[in-house]
């Protein structure tokens, strides 16, 4: 008898690359594999004959002819922004891979910005600058309290007290 064989083309949309596509005997599980880039998510086969279109691997049921096609989804991730001390800040949000968001910090009065903590940051020290969005960042503002000297002094004939360091 006569082996007969069926084409099995595997694409694969915008965000990843797929295998598996070749001439396969009737009756064969073909084996079909998606691997993501990066930044990107595999999000299912589409297709007739695939045995799990939720999984990058598995496998396809060649009983004719396929068409099957990966896809992938470009990955979001969450920009959280907290405060220590006082102030506002903003650029939390959700973002997509490798987005450039610019992040601000205003300080309340009495207060003045120190430094941004957190992974991703292009300048700590700069109230207003950028984050890279790879992944999920968290991130804080650092306000410190501002201190202000002051210095008496008293004419002639009196005395004055109270110098020294203040916080607002």
């Amino acid at each position: 008898f006569e082996i007969i064989n069926y084409e099995l083309n595997i694409t694969a949309v915008s965000g990843g690359t797929a295998t598996g596509s070749g001439l396969i005997p009737y009756g064969n599980l073909a084996q079909i594999s998606a691997t993501a880039l990066d930044g990107y998510s595999f999000s299912g086969w589409t297709g007739n004959g695939v045995t799990d279109p939720n999984s990058p691997t598995t496998t396809v049921s060649m009983t004719e002819a396929r068409n099957i096609t990966a896809s992938f989804t470009l990955n979001s991730y969450a920009l959280n922004i907290s405060i220590t001390g006082e102030g506002s800040v903003a650029g939390a949000g959700i973002y997509s891979h490798d987005d450039q968001v610019t992040i601000s910090a205003v300080p309340s009065t009495g207060f003045s910005f120190s430094k941004w903590e957190g992974n991703g940051i292009f300048d700590i020290q700069s109230a207003t600058t950028t984050v890279s969005m790879t992944e999920d960042r968290n991130l804080t503002a650092i306000f410190g309290t501002n201190s202000y000297s002051l210095l008496l002094s008293a004419g002639n004939g009196g005395t004055v007290t109270g110098s020294g360091t203040f916080s607002y």
